[in-house]
């Protein structure tokens, strides 16, 4: 098993873990998401950049410095 799929085998990216903890406003764990799918090229999270569903995170030093690494603002 993957280490992202869940117990039936279905694979969750880490951006999308992040992205329903932004929806909750849960600070903590939408960064731990936010830098697990840094850590594993997750693709979805060049688009998070700019959704509105990580606004609370988005000053955030850490986060400013996950979209810096991959070059967006």
């Amino acid at each position: 098993m993957h280490k992202w799929e869940t117990s039936a085998g279905d694979f969750v990216r880490p951006a999308s873990l992040a992205t329903v903890y932004g929806v909750l406003n849960d600070h903590e764990n939408t960064l731990k998401w936010l830098q697990r799918a840094y850590a594993d090229r997750d693709g979805m999270l060049a688009y998070m950049a700019h959704d509105y569903v990580i606004d609370t995170v988005r000053s955030d030093p850490q986060v400013k410095a996950i979209f810096g690494k991959i070059g967006l603002p």
